[in-house]
């Protein structure tokens, strides 16, 4: 049976692999830039260029995916060989269309995950080792008719979609190159406007959807996907377990996660193991939530990609007309900008994590955190892959012990 959830997923990343690739490429679109691009269509060198960037975008998609995900009696069952005979824990929870295909969109090769999904939305069933290493998730059956025809309908849209992609940006082309002639400006530089912002805004924010060949991570998006409220529990905020978080990130799967806009806390099931742990990684989640700071990052996250796309187009209008000249001392600007943008964001995050355990260490009491970052550290409730945590509990232990007297 062919899983319609995964074809729709492999679908729309062939859709932004088209979105990319058409961006990227349009500055050297038209031979003749005094022709308009729609002129060019009669010519048939639109047609070449929508069907080499169509091809494309397919060949690169079908190069790093894994086929036998898109048929369940393919693939390895990691439920039958690594969760059937141990201990498990089960998560019922329903998601949408939409925030299942971002879901599937991620992940794809990461290591000890099956997923069994045949439709995008409903109920979904989840069951996850006790070792955090394995989780399988599936579909609860039996699966609606009317969720088979709704998958078949959005990958046919999806597949519209994909074959349009490159005629948009030809009406995009036109309609920039029509203000840019009553601005008195070049109509041949909307061509570069394209390219920048397929280079710049569209690559930071399809990257993780389209663009890791060999290891796909799931985001913050995909953990907050799948959740179980965790009941009983002494917070000011509601306090969910996401059974995605071990798979997070290669090395940094974290213990806890907070939504500062919703002001949600979302924790790994492995801190469950340890009462100390668990409302050590609660009180620090709660601190990012209380604190303005991871507030400003992630708005300063999201920003950077939209102000650097202004700022290149101006010093590219600049370059074109003439106005400004290539030189060392405008590469040497360029590359202290960009440097000076990482280390402010280095900066903002150490900051965050600082006031974060401070707000620990006042909720708890220094005592009850010491405790927490110790079995963090040194004890074996959690698994080798926690190695980044363990260091980083160290870390804030030495930190600890050299401004101990700030928190008496």
């Amino acid at each position: 049976m062919i899983r319609l959830a995964e074809l729709a997923a492999w679908m729309t990343r062939t859709v932004l692999l088209s979105l990319l690739l058409t961006t990227l490429g349009f500055s050297g679109f038209t031979k003749d830039a005094s022709n308009s691009v729609l002129y060019n269509v009669t010519h048939n060198y639109v047609y070449i260029y929508t069907v080499l960037i169509s091809l494309s975008s397919l060949l690169l998609n079908i190069l790093y995916f894994d086929f036998d995900i898109l048929f369940s009696n393919n693939s390895k069952n990691i439920l039958d060989t690594n969760i059937k005979n141990t201990n498990k824990k089960e998560y019922i929870c329903f998601s949408g269309i939409i925030p299942t295909l971002i879901f599937l969109l991620q992940g794809v090769k990461v290591k000890g995950v099956n997923r069994n999904l045949i439709v995008l939305s409903g109920w979904k069933k989840l069951y996850l080792s006790s070792d955090t290493n394995y989780l399988q998730i599936e579909n609860i059956r039996p699966i609606k008719k009317f969720d088979y025809i709704v998958n078949i309908i959005l990958i046919l849209i999806i597949l519209v979609i994909w074959l349009l992609i490159p005629f948009f940006f030809i009406k995009v082309y036109d309609f920039l190159s029509i203000i840019l002639y009553h601005l008195g400006v070049p109509t041949s530089f909307s061509r570069r406007i394209i390219t920048i912002f397929g280079a710049v805004p569209i690559s930071f924010h399809i990257y993780s959807y389209a663009v890791k060949p060999y290891y796909w991570n799931y985001t913050s998006k995909a953990a907050l996907l799948f959740r179980k409220k965790v009941e009983n529990i002494d917070s000011n905020f509601q306090v969910y377990e996401s059974p995605i978080l071990p798979f997070y990130l290669k090395r940094q799967s974290p213990l806890g996660l907070a939504d500062v806009f919703k002001k949600q806390i979302y924790i790994n099931p492995i801190v469950l193991k340890d009462e100390t742990i668990l409302q050590y990684v609660i009180a620090h989640e709660e601190g990012h939530i209380y604190d303005f700071c991871p507030k400003i990052l992630k708005i300063f996250g999201y920003t950077i990609p939209w102000v650097a796309f202004i700022i290149i187009i101006i010093i590219d209008y600049l370059l074109f007309v003439g106005e400004l000249y290539f030189n060392i001392w405008l590469i040497i600007l360029g590359l202290i900008t960009v440097i000076l943008m990482f280390v402010l964001l280095i900066i903002l995050r150490e900051i965050c994590e600082e006031r974060a355990e401070n707000y620990a260490i006042k909720k708890l009491g220094l005592e009850n955190v010491i405790k927490a970052l110790q079995k963090i550290a040194y004890s074996d409730i959690l698994p080798d892959k926690y190695k980044y945590h363990k260091w980083g509990a160290e870390k804030q232990l030495e930190r600890i012990k050299r401004d101990g007297r700030n928190y008496k």
